[in-house]
């Protein structure tokens, strides 16, 4: 039972695969309201023990809503009659809440304090449907408070129909979402109950219902749906109790509508408090691994909390978030193991010790004092070696002499010819050189590298890399390993984010700065990288923030708009000497070869008339003979 508890009330990572296999969903849902039992004993226990600071909010909670609510939600109590007694003697200022699991529904009666006869009611749907839930890696989120309406007449509500029909809500399910088949044993798998015929049709079946106009006054809140559906064949998939999201629901509608703003927190606080309490009862029942998981959790929600605690400007409530606060961190102390919890060990160990050398004497000491002059001075004469960091385990005889060099870089045929490996290691050797290397070889001394072809020699070898890359881990034949091709994202974007930086750092490129620079959805992109240890998401979370500092820059990409003004390149020609200096050779080379042609045309129509001129004065001696003509010098010429 403990276990199926934290099971909903954490959501670890490995739940049971179907829900006949859980103590609080199995059996048909029958031991769901324990949940809202361990609500109502740890109310009744808070109040106790903390009487002196405690908020006025906790008894309506636990008086005008937990005690009538528990009563109800245990589905052999839930009767015509019960419910009718119920709803006639709510008193002024209490909450109703329901939740029908047979409809995946939730319903909210509450009676003002100041108009007893015109009750308020709201529903919700409280489980997304499977697909919903299974097919997107995006959260999905539910606004709250939802729509309230006020009805004429209170006697609507403990009316014996009325009363009859909740009595059928709970127990009946009238129609769902969608079937599922799953196996020749079982025919199908029924998905989650129709919602709207409570959201909807229950709603619209009072008379003279209105909307409050007041309810869009109310502190708005969203409520994520964080659920694991667990099914392997079974008709009944493992899901996450749909009562303790609408406890969750219902409180912090409760509070931030008494409360305001810091209701919010109160209740934050409220619920990880009770976390604390239940992990604090059956830490010694549940496997180690379970408890890790939930103290952590403790933990993420306790930091969330702290950070919302600089918004909060209401002395009323300080007190008891200090004390809560305080009380929480006392609780998981009590669980996890003490930081000191070696220390007896030592004091043991350091007595042994004194004690061993304190029966050891020696007259000459000095004799085993070594100060090993001789071995220091060699080892003082030795120059360091350079070794291979990202080849590991690759014996000195198979590296070549290029291997130790400053402007080495490591190629796929090198690794997979010359040393052997497969081509997933040598990715791999890759991937560790550019994320521990890269930066060392790219701002390397100029006197061992060629600038100009240093780009050259990186593009070659991203491309070679590459090829492989994507054939390997995103094989059409083989499965897809999405941790390699996370690698594979990784590894240009670090290339990028050097080469950026190498320019960033020449005054020559300094504009660079001043460009922002445009890869499509790569923001989101970074959202489905799978990333197995912490130096891959330090890794990634320093380009992320990288590339987001010169998402919004004034000048656009190099790529984009390259004949504005503003473009790199343009300002570059107009900035660069070298450029000017090419141009300005082009300018002076086209201006003498315009000099030349000209000088060239003058030359020719000077021949032209000094030959024109010398056939001037000479007649024409033009002769026929055998019916042709033969031209003379002179026509010739002028032809």
């Amino acid at each position: 039972m403990e276990e199926s508890i934290l099971n909903h009330l954490f959501l670890p990572h490995y739940l049971p695969s179907s829900a006949d296999d859980d103590f609080i969903i199995g059996f048909n849902c029958q031991y769901e309201y324990k949940i809202l039992e361990y609500i109502k004993q740890y109310l009744d226990t808070f109040e106790l023990t903390n009487a002196i600071n405690n908020l006025p909010i906790f008894q309506i909670l636990n008086d005008y809503c937990l005690k009538s609510w528990s009563i109800l939600q245990n589905s052999q109590n839930f009767s015509g009659s019960t419910i009718q007694n119920i709803i006639e003697e709510l008193p002024p200022g209490s909450f109703l809440p329901l939740y029908f699991r047979a409809q995946n529904a939730a319903i909210l009666i509450e009676i003002e304090e100041n108009n007893i006869d015109q009750p308020l009611i709201s529903s919700w749907q409280v489980l997304l449907p499977m697909a919903e839930i299974a097919s997107s890696p995006i959260p999905h989120l539910s606004c709250f408070p939802v729509t309230t309406y006020r009805l004429k007449d209170r006697r609507q509500l403990n009316s014996k129909v009325h009363c009859e029909l909740l009595v059928d809500f709970m127990k009946n399910t009238i129609e769902y979402s969608k079937s599922y088949p799953i196996s020749q044993q079982r025919s199908k798998v029924n998905d989650v109950p129709e919602s709207h015929y409570v959201t909807q049709w229950w709603i619209q079946q009072f008379q003279d219902i209105q909307i409050e106009n007041n309810s869009n006054m109310s502190i708005q809140f969203k409520k994520k749906h964080r659920d694991h559906i667990r099914g392997s064949g079974s008709a009944v998939p493992c899901r996450r109790s749909g009562l303790w999201l609408t406890i969750k629901v219902v409180f912090q509608t409760i509070l931030t509508k008494r409360l305001g703003s810091v209701g919010t927190v109160v209740y934050k606080l409220l619920i990880t408090h009770f976390l604390a309490c239940i992990i604090c009862q059956t830490y010694s029942t549940v496997s180690t691994d379970l408890l890790v998981y939930c103290i952590r959790k403790i933990v993420r929600r306790l930091n969330k909390i702290e950070n919302l605690l600089s918004s909060i400007q209401s002395n009323d409530v300080n007190d008891w978030i200090q004390y809560t606060t305080q009380e929480i961190r006392m609780k998981i102390n009590q669980i996890i193991p003490k930081s000191d919890w070696q220390n007896p060990f030592q004091v043991d160990e350091e007595t042994n010790q004194q004690v061993f050398m304190s029966n050891f004497t020696s007259l000459k000491f000095n004799t085993y004092q070594h100060l090993c002059e001789d071995l220091k001075a060699y080892l003082n004469n030795q120059t360091l070696k350079q070794t291979i960091t990202f080849l590991p385990g690759v014996k000195k005889s198979n590296v070549s002499s290029n291997a130790i060099q400053a402007d080495y870089i490591p190629s796929i045929k090198e690794l997979t010819e010359k040393f052997n490996y497969t081509i997933g290691i040598a990715l791999n050797r890759i991937e560790i050189w550019v994320e521990l290397c890269l930066d060392k070889w790219i701002n390397r001394s100029t006197i061992t590298c060629f600038e100009g072809n240093q780009f050259e020699t990186l593009l070659i070898f991203f491309e070679e890399y590459q090829n492989a890359a994507l054939n390997h881990y995103w094989s059409e034949k083989d499965p897809t390993d999405p941790l390699g091709y996370s690698r594979f994202i990784l590894t240009p974007l670090t290339i990028i984010r050097s080469m950026h930086q190498k320019l960033c750092n020449n005054s020559r490129f300094e504009r660079l700065k001043l460009h922002y620079i445009h890869i499509p959805n790569l923001m989101n992109l970074f959202e489905f990288l799978v990333l197995p240890n912490r130096e891959d998401m330090i890794r990634i979370h320093d380009l992320r923030h990288y590339f987001s500092h010169f998402s919004h820059k004034e000048y656009p990409d190099l790529l984009t708009n390259i004949n504005s003004a503003d473009a790199f390149g343009v300002y570059y020609a107009y900035q660069s000497s070298t450029m000017k200096e090419s141009i300005q050779k082009i300018r002076i080379q086209a201006e003498n070869d315009k000099q030349q042609k000209i000088r060239e045309v003058n030359n020719a129509k000077e021949r032209y008339r000094n030959l024109m001129n010398s056939v001037r004065n000479i007649s024409c001696k033009c002769t026929y003979k055998y019916g042709y003509r033969q031209t003379c010098h002179k026509c010739s010429t002028e032809q």
